[in-house]
């Protein structure tokens, strides 16, 4: 056999074999193409009928409703069926047995000089003049305020707390509540439910305050 005709030879058959070669990696290629692209579409399809069972479950939406801003549940923009789940009764009066006691003591003395309103918003006699903190302890209610009776001008505001008041989250928040109106310029006191509250104790407290302008 010639020379020449003997590296022809050789040549063919490595070519033959890189060819078959390279069919057996396209192959390959192609086999793990079809195994994993329906792994991916299923996984797909799981995490888009998760997100479509989230969105429908009355749970989920409780909890997202629960999480809503203090802003939006103020203002009433819940859920468009919130009304058809919600059982709304009155209540039978704006405030409890204690309070009527010290609102009873606070007409009695103080009624005829000066105007005693109930359950006194914040937003209402405190404005914001920035996006500093507090925003949304302004929609709280504080059980009592005094006013100038020509002008409505708050004089004094008045807390009940009783042993709720001093538990985690609460306590924090009144405490934030409290700094409100030291902050803008109304003074805040409080009496707790677990001292007896005597009238002429009352009467003596809230009178000094009055008088110390």
């Amino acid at each position: 056999m010639s020379r020449k005709r003997y590296y022809s030879k050789r040549y063919h058959s490595k070519r033959r074999s890189y060819s078959s070669s390279s069919d057996i990696d396209s192959s390959v290629k192609i086999l793990l193409f079809i195994i994993f692209l329906p792994i991916v579409l299923i996984c797909w399809l799981i995490k888009l009928i998760v997100k479509l069972h989230k969105k429908n479950d009355p749970a989920s939406q409780e909890t997202y409703c629960q999480n809503e801003s203090p802003q939006k549940s103020y203002y009433g923009e819940g859920d468009e069926n919130e009304s058809e789940q919600t059982t709304y009764q009155q209540k039978d009066s704006l405030i409890t047995d204690y309070e009527r006691y010290f609102y009873n003591i606070l007409e009695g003395n103080f009624g005829d000089e000066y105007k005693i309103q109930t359950q006194v918003n914040l937003a209402s006699i405190v404005k914001k003049v920035d996006n500093s903190k507090y925003q949304n302890e302004l929609f709280r209610n504080i059980d009592f305020g005094i006013f100038e009776k020509s002008t409505l001008k708050p004089l004094l505001l008045i807390e009940i707390n009783d042993s709720t008041h001093k538990k985690g989250n609460r306590y924090k928040r009144d405490l934030n509540v409290r700094k409100i109106p030291e902050e803008s310029g109304i003074k805040l006191i409080t009496f707790y439910s677990s001292y007896s509250n005597k009238k002429f104790y009352v009467i003596d407290k809230i009178t000094k305050e009055l008088n110390n302008k």
